[in-house]
């Protein structure tokens, strides 16, 4: 036996010896050259694309959210960006490097804030995980590199990333077919139907956002059984993330069909939004227009329900028609439907603005559209000439200054914008106060030509908040023996704004009595949330601070005559049918005191 065991270690080197040979034989460059080889090939791929490439971006490790389509072309050690979650005109320029991490490996070297939204831990809109963000992939191994199509895995997701050559220079157009799809592709809600068989669908949405992952739930005799159908959307539908098997039957690439759902070549297997109810109303428009209006007789031709609406066109720009029907009827109710011939007001628009006038049938089963839309593009008129330069000193944007503050006795500024509302007779401010919510809602006052000064009032029912609050602007007080601070139920004046020379102002607050006989002084008016009879505190807006309401008389200067919106900002009293109310949170209550006669 110990001969055997000598004689075998004296074979083995020469065994191994033998398969080192045969290795040796087999790969005829080193392991770094090879690797050197295949990040050259991958640069050379990459930056060979003589348009770019299309890109499968599959952000997070399950998938959850699921793909999105992105444009990347490298040249000369850059990539450039372009990406269908903003304009589609809109491209980005980095720096990218290859590596060599067992494998090649392509890095994006610098910030690009198209796939910054994907991979930042807090995605600029909120979406996904609080400190992981979507999980998207700035790092990459490099699968395969060819001419027709390169195959990426994140290093940090897990997910299998495609990019095949574009076609066109023209990304602008390409992205925005992109985009213009998966608005006309998005449904309410969906079924999936396999050899006809229903089964349950579900997706998850944030606000706007609608994940592009369903799950699929089949009823068996084991129980329930989920798939997981992450998708992107193409041009012509929808391409899930993997094949998936169903009764037998393997699908990734569905086709829209019928405008409603998506299908094999065979119709064997189907995820299908609600059909629509479809209505033979066509409806006649007539549009007219103010300096602060829009005015629309609708004139149908049955009794079919239909909605009419007016949005700033900011606010409906870069959104299908199907999309803007979608978003729209997630929001109505029976009751904001119209039938038979109506003529509709819509007010206190902005002057010398475009608009965009929307109509469609509406089926009120289903709330979803049964016709096709009217879209059109109106411009309000210009400020009357009859409108005197007393009212119109003050339209546009001030910068407020308070005397002090209630608690850290600190003078304020802050920002207002005035526009008109009525011919001479009264304003909207916007932005007025310390709350997180002062620049998102508007307030009206009353313009007095004889002193060629506003009014600022109580004001009630501004808006109704997210936990059924409502929305008030309401005036605080101090009084005259104690000092005292507190919020006052007064129908009368709060602070009147005065003239004090060209593009100045000063604002001083109301005095009068209590029921107590005491006197006292209106010192601010702020926003309050008000429910079931109590008044909350809303949070302070940075740097103000929260509960230090400020304390007048206020000085106004004016920073220019500009009070017109960008488009950055929601002009929520007017329509706000597009954007998603932010949760906003309310702490304790205060209580109001009555002034004499009240």
């Amino acid at each position: 036996m110990k001969k055997l065991a000598i004689l075998l270690l004296g074979v083995l080197p020469l065994v191994m010896s033998s398969c080192l040979k045969e290795e040796n034989d087999y790969f005829d460059k080193s392991a770094s050259d090879r690797l050197e080889e295949a990040v050259a090939k991958a640069i050379s791929v990459l930056e060979g694309a003589e348009h770019g490439w299309a890109v499968k971006y599959y952000p997070n490790p399950t998938q959850a959210f699921g793909g999105f389509n992105l444009f990347f072309k490298f040249a000369d050690g850059q990539v450039t960006v372009c990406s269908e979650i903003a304009s589609a005109a809109k491209t980005v320029t980095s720096l990218y490097s290859m590596g060599q991490e067992a494998g090649a490996t392509l890095t994006f070297d610098t910030k690009n804030e198209l796939i910054n939204y994907f991979v930042h831990p807090r995605n600029p809109d909120g979406y996904g995980s609080n400190y992981k963000g979507l999980e998207g992939d700035y790092l990459w191994t490099v699968l395969s590199a060819e001419p027709e199509k390169v195959l990426l895995r994140g290093v940090k997701s897990g997910s299998l990333y495609t990019l095949t050559p574009l076609q066109t220079d023209d990304w602008t157009s390409e992205m925005q077919a992109y985009k213009n799809a998966a608005g006309n592709m998005k449904f309410p809600s969906y079924v999936c139907v396999v050899k006809g068989d229903s089964l349950e669908c579900i997706t998850t949405s944030e606000g706007k956002f609608l994940y592009r992952n369903l799950t699929i739930r089949q009823e068996t005799d084991k129980g329930i059984k989920s798939y997981a159908a992450p998708f992107i959307y193409t041009k012509t539908g929808i391409e899930l993330y993997e094949p998936l098997t169903i009764n037998g039957v393997t699908a990734q690439q569905l086709e829209l069909k019928e405008d409603y759902y998506f299908a094999n070549e065979d119709d064997s297997f189907i995820i299908s939004g609600p059909k629509p109810a479809v209505s033979e109303n066509t409806l006649d428009y007539e549009l007219t227009t103010t300096f602060n209006s829009v005015k629309v007789k609708a004139t149908p031709s049955n009794s079919d329900k239909y909605y009419v609406t007016v949005l700033p066109a900011w606010e409906a720009e870069g959104y299908t028609d199907k999309e803007l029907q979608t978003m729209i009827c997630a929001g109505l109710t029976s009751a904001k439907l119209y039938s038979g011939v109506k003529t509709v007001t819509f007010s206190y628009l902005y002057d010398e603005a475009e608009y965009v006038v929307l109509g469609f049938g509406v089926d009120p089963n289903y709330m979803s559209a049964s016709t096709k839309i009217f879209r059109q593009s109106v411009t309000t008129a210009k400020l009357p000439d009859a409108m005197t330069d007393a009212y119109k000193a003050w339209l546009g944007t001030w910068t407020v200054t308070s005397a002090s503050s209630e608690k850290s006795k600190t003078s304020y500024s802050f920002d207002i914008v005035i526009r008109p509302r009525t011919q001479n007779g009264t304003y909207f401010i916007r932005g007025w106060g310390y709350t997180s919510l002062k620049d998102d809602y508007e307030f009206y006052v009353s313009y007095t030509s004889s002193t060629k000064s506003f009014k600022i009032y109580k004001r009630t029912g501004i808006a109704t908040l997210d936990d059924g609050g409502s929305l008030q602007l309401l005036p605080r007080y101090q009084h005259h023996t104690t000092g005292a601070y507190g919020l006052l139920n007064t129908s009368g004046v709060c602070l009147e704004a005065k003239p004090d020379g060209d593009g100045k102002g000063v604002v001083t607050g109301a005095e009068g009595k209590l029921t107590s006989g005491d006197g006292y002084t209106i010192t601010s008016v702020d926003f309050w949330n008000v429910k079931n009879g109590s008044n909350y505190y809303l949070t302070a807006m940075d740097p103000y601070t929260y509960q230090d309401f400020f304390v007048g008389p206020y000085t106004m200067v004016r920073k220019s005559t500009d009070y017109k919106p960008s488009a950055a900002k929601s002009q929520r009293n007017t329509s706000g049918i597009l954007q998603k109310e932010a949760q906003r949170p309310f702490v304790t209550n205060d209580h109001t005191t009555s002034q004499s006669g009240e």
